[in-house]
């Protein structure tokens, strides 16, 4: 099962997989090199099951993984840095999803722990404010930071959230959105914001007149579940269902 894709500065496709780490595609060459965790060495992949792939804005790597926390990849280096929520509770390390802010915090959906907050020039969790703290769910399985700032949180089961001037508020869909699970966030090069759901089809966000928009069975769309979301060249919205 195919989690996360990324292309990388390099212009290498990291391609992770639940219980199959990591295949790097060289796309000149149509080589495919593994990257798996090696019990004898701490500087390998921390876990084989990985979860998400993202890229940050310095060229780093972030593997969200399965129990174990996150590992970091940068080529400078060539070897992975392990950041781990809490060390003696694997539960606590059950990471999802990434979005990176303007003020050089890397947030993080994980399954139990809700949202996490690290500090990329500190290497430091930091402590969410009492509001955010007070209001977040518990599984958070996607994030977006769009282009005015806004984090956007799907949650499972929870629906959607915004966190928005350091508040974070429920966002309606529509009357039962607040039970819904979102497995998906994108941003188009308009602005418009998709949100892709279990169930639901996927919603487009107008943040100029505010209005939501349904594709869903009814209208077309092959499935109600929706894995991912792409745009084209051509600004085509490409969308993955299950």
């Amino acid at each position: 099962l195919v989690t996360g894709v990324i292309q990388t500065n390099d212009g290498k496709i990291w391609i992770g997989a639940d219980h199959g780490g990591i295949a790097i595609l060289n796309k000149v060459t149509g080589e495919i090199q593994p990257v798996l965790n090696d019990p004898d060495d701490p500087q390998s992949l921390v876990n084989n099951n990985v979860n998400n792939l993202f890229l940050d804005s310095n060229g780093g790597i972030w593997v969200a993984t399965i129990k174990s926390g996150v590992s970091y990849y940068h080529h400078s280096s060539s070897r992975f840095r392990h950041v781990k929520y809490d060390k003696k509770i694997s539960a606590y390390n059950d990471m999802s999803s990434f979005a990176e802010d303007g003020s050089g915090n890397l947030w993080i959906g994980t399954n139990g722990q809700g949202l996490l907050k690290y500090n990329l020039r500190e290497r430091a969790f930091k402590p969410l404010s009492s509001q955010v703290s007070a209001n977040q769910p518990n599984v958070v399985v996607s994030l977006l930071n769009d282009s005015q700032g806004n984090i956007w949180v799907g949650t499972y089961l929870k629906g959607l959230h915004i966190l928005k001037d350091g508040r974070l508020k429920p966002f309606a869909l529509n009357e039962h959105s607040a039970a819904m699970s979102i497995w998906e966030l994108y941003e188009d090069s308009n602005g418009m914001i998709w949100i892709g759901t279990i169930n639901n089809g996927v919603y487009r966000y107008n943040p100029n007149d505010q209005s939501v928009f349904q594709i869903s069975m009814s209208n077309g769309l092959m499935a109600n579940y929706v894995t991912c979301i792409e745009e084209d060249d051509l600004g085509n919205i490409w969308l993955g269902t299950g």
